[in-house]
């Protein structure tokens, strides 16, 4: 049996994801189904959905950054119940036997592990997975994770992939007191590395090729920070390293990273999984024993290690917190290096209605018609309608119970009821549209908010005070 739920899918290598409805196997004895409230957008996630890493299974549903609440457990279940704090990463399955699984080691399965998305199923033949930009996943008891309940959900979604991928070889190579670790590409991956590496208790080096980026490196946790282009402050730090992290994610020359480290110094590419066409000179290694080597994610004893080592120790990514329908954009701004440092999407907007964005001449029209206006800024809001009968300034911190069925001055009242057409305005987009989705959110139908400011509001004959 199946069931349906809406997901974000990829139809095709080349056309825009869109929202459509996916269906779901039933709960087995074994699985966990967890209606899912935060997805992480990885780099990984576009590469595949565009073709880059061969033909895909399409409709892909991409997604293995997963956040979520459990809401049903099969019969043979014993680690998670109803209602608890959970999430789900890169892989969903593996064959248990061989002797990487057997070593916890499952990422690394000699029968090839079950991908979270774009795999083959084994609990539903002639389907495929499907990943966490959904509504709803279910997912076989052993690969779902405790989620430490302090930790932001948003911030903590990627730690499913980036996390574990820069936390695994931290701990495999002995990242901790005494330890020189140094971070190169301080992106989705790197700034987990830096947050790792110092809470781990290294004294942790940010690499950059940029100096305007030293004070944010800084602020991640790293005590310093060297500019990999300076060549006599490289020369200076030369054979001082025990361990670098390189998460740049381009082809480019591990020379300059391989001369950092001291005798028996490993270098961990995770970024470049493309050839390397640099070439590597080998009395670098010889010279004094240094290793290049290679990680990918985590077994799940050690994800649930890391999971439980940033709840101790207040670990989360860096986010952007968007909803479903900015996906496509995020994309963009993804493969453009616009984001610091990972998108991650409000799952419960998927499907969810979206408010239609109008100008300042329309929303004039509206609220001359009856429409009641909501006036947003940073520390206050003003609710009025057309006759400016209710223009009263009202304090941000009270917009819940000023808005929320129950609340003092709820819509059902004075203000009219939820089906009443609602324009909100702020100064930018940015400002209105939170405010107009939180109305959706919160039971009101007619809701549009206004793209323009204060000049164009004046002009359409709006308040602009």
């Amino acid at each position: 049996m199946t069931f349906e739920t809406l997901a974000i899918a990829a139809n095709d290598a080349t056309s825009d994801l869109v929202v459509q409805p996916i269906e779901r196997r039933d709960v087995e004895p074994g699985d966990v189904r967890i209606e899912v409230s935060h997805s992480g957008i990885c780099h990984s996630d576009i590469h595949t959905v565009n073709g880059d890493w061969g033909p895909q299974p399409y409709p892909v549903v991409p997604g293995h950054e997963i956040i979520g609440r459990v809401v049903e457990v099969g019969a043979e279940v014993t680690q998670h119940k109803v209602g608890d704090l959970v999430g789900v990463g890169v892989i969903v399955g593996s064959c248990g036997t061989c002797e990487e699984c057997q070593q916890g080691l499952e990422q690394y399965c000699a029968n090839e592990p079950v991908w979270t998305f774009g795999a083959p199923d084994p609990h539903w033949p002639e389907h495929t997975t499907h990943g966490g930009y959904s509504r709803e996943i279910v997912t076989e008891e052993k690969f779902v994770y405790r989620v430490p309940e302090n930790l932001d959900p948003a911030g903590a979604a990627p730690l499913l992939c980036a996390g574990i991928t820069v936390y695994s070889p931290l701990k495999t190579w002995g990242a901790g007191p005494g330890k020189k670790v140094g971070v190169a590409g301080i992106g989705g991956l790197g700034h987990l590395g830096i947050k790792f590496s110092h809470a781990l208790g290294a004294h942790t080096v940010g690499f950059t090729t940029s100096p305007d980026k030293e004070e944010m490196i800084r602020s991640l946790g790293a005590d310093e920070v060297l500019l990999s282009s300076d060549k006599g402050a490289m020369r200076e730090a030369a054979g001082t390293f025990d361990l670098i992290i390189d998460t740049i994610p381009f082809s480019h020359d591990l020379n300059p990273y391989l001369k950092q480290l001291k005798v028996d110094g490993t270098l961990v590419v995770l970024g470049a999984l493309i050839p390397i066409t640099e070439p590597v000179i080998g009395g670098l290694l010889t010279g004094k024993r240094r290793r290049i080597a290679g990680s990918n994610i985590g077994g799940v004893p050690e994800t649930q290690e890391m999971l439980d080592f940033a709840g101790a120790h207040n670990i989360t990514a860096d986010v952007e917190f968007i909803k479903a329908d900015y996906v496509n954009e995020a994309y963009k701004r993804v493969v453009a290096g616009d984001i610091q440092f990972r998108f991650v999407i409000d799952a419960k907007s998927i499907g969810a209605p979206v408010p239609e964005l109008i100008t300042a001449d329309e929303a004039g029209k509206r609220v001359a018609g009856g429409a009641l206006i909501v006036d947003v800024r940073p520390d206050r809001f003003l609710a009025q309608d057309g006759r400016n009968a209710l223009a009263t300034w009202v304090d941000r911190k009270n917009m819940d119970d000023y808005f929320t069925p129950g609340g003092a001055n709820f819509l059902s009242g004075e203000l009219g009821d939820a089906n009443r057409e609602i324009v909100v305005m702020c100064g930018s987009i940015t400002g209105s549209g939170p405010m107009a989705d939180w109305l959706l959110e919160h039971g009101y139908t007619n809701v549009s908010h206004v793209d323009g400011g204060f000049p164009a509001w004046k002009d359409a004959g709006l308040p602009t005070e």
